[in-house]
């Protein structure tokens, strides 16, 4: 995969293929060391160390927040482990942008709102006005991520500029309201 120009590659497969080009070694001996020469050349022990530091961070984090979010009058419950470590793991869905599906997030303890349900049909029907609102305008604008705080303020990065805006964008049908600007000295 490749982002930028840049390639990209989860840290549990660089992690995963530095010890399958050992073990091949190990077990094919010296006359497969032209072989594997060149791809092991890629590997520095700092990115090793930096692939294992980002996945124990990465679950830790996960879990941390589950805890703390999720599962805050839990205390004694194994599920923010458990949930981290299948997140954290690369190999249960094989690839970083994989959706995981709804029943899966059931099956593994998530709390979640079943937008299937026909009680949560009003909450389903603006999630997806909403979802469509964005997919419309990230196909028909420069912008490829955005960031809104709750004063109204937005960013927007661009693939080459940031672009701050003072208001959200409008959404359609939907009247805007001014936000209040700061006065000087405040």
């Amino acid at each position: 995969m490749s982002i930028n120009g840049q390639k990209r590659e989860a840290a549990e497969d660089i992690l995963d293929g530095f010890q399958e080009a050992k073990d091949a070694l190990v077990k094919e001996g010296p006359a497969a060391t032209p072989a594997y020469v060149p791809l092991l050349n890629n590997y520095t022990i700092g990115l090793l160390r930096g692939c294992r530091n980002a996945m124990k961070l990465s679950q830790e984090l996960a879990e941390t927040w589950l805890k703390t979010y999720m599962f805050t009058n839990e205390t004694d419950s194994s599920k923010p482990k458990e949930i981290a470590a299948f997140f954290a793991s690369h190999a249960n869905t094989l690839s970083h942008n994989r959706a995981i599906c709804i029943d899966k997030c059931i099956e593994l303890g998530i709390k979640l709102i079943d937008l299937r349900k026909a009680e949560n049909k009003n909450l389903a029907e603006m999630l997806w006005e909403l979802w469509c609102l964005f997919e419309l305008y990230f196909e028909r604008s420069p912008a490829h991520k955005v960031y809104e705080n709750s004063s109204g303020c937005s960013l927007q990065k661009q693939s080459t500029k940031v672009r701050i805006i003072s208001s959200p964008p409008p959404v359609p049908g939907k009247p805007q309201q001014p936000i209040p600007q700061p006065q000087r000295g405040q």
